[in-house]
């Protein structure tokens, strides 16, 4: 039980408890429904990503039609962030991305993207998660969109 005091309103001291009702099972088997805007698929491509800070390379760990998940070692936040930067938190950096896709007709498909980054998340292993929101294409847009149609992704 949680206990909260506020003497300043005169309403005093309060005390939190949770309890189980006929709704409890409800919430626990919600879904999580993904807001975004197109839908990812789960992808393991090697993959490097190039700021002007440097390069490292990674994994493309998820791709929709207008971003990915990039995962990299512990170059990556030193790639994303001066040094005076990484203390106070993740800022937007413009990055190139660079991956390849496969084809239906068994070649891969290079993709080079502008993008920027969203995110910085420490998995807590030595590794970080970057997320990643495409801006402008240099090479394989169509072929992006033919990948994510076979699997079963509308563009």
């Amino acid at each position: 039980m949680a206990n909260f005091s506020d003497d300043s309103d005169g309403f005093g001291n309060y005390g939190l408890e949770t309890i189980d009702t006929p709704h409890s099972e409800r919430v626990s088997s919600s879904r999580v429904i993904d807001l975004r805007r197109h839908p990812r698929v789960d992808t393991w491509f090697p993959a490097r990503m190039i700021s002007e800070y440097g390069k490292v390379d990674g994994f493309v760990t998820n791709l929709s039609r207008s971003g990915l998940r990039f995962e990299g070692d512990k170059d990556l936040p030193e790639l994303l962030m001066k040094e005076a930067a990484q203390d106070a938190g993740h800022s937007q950096v413009i990055v190139e991305i660079r991956f390849y896709v496969p084809a239906q007709d068994a070649a891969d498909r290079p993709i080079v993207v502008q993008a920027r980054s969203v995110y910085v998340i420490d998995n807590d292993d030595g590794n970080y998660m970057c997320g990643i929101e495409f801006k402008t294409f240099a090479e394989g847009e169509q072929a992006l969109v033919d990948y994510l149609h076979t699997r079963g992704v509308a563009a």
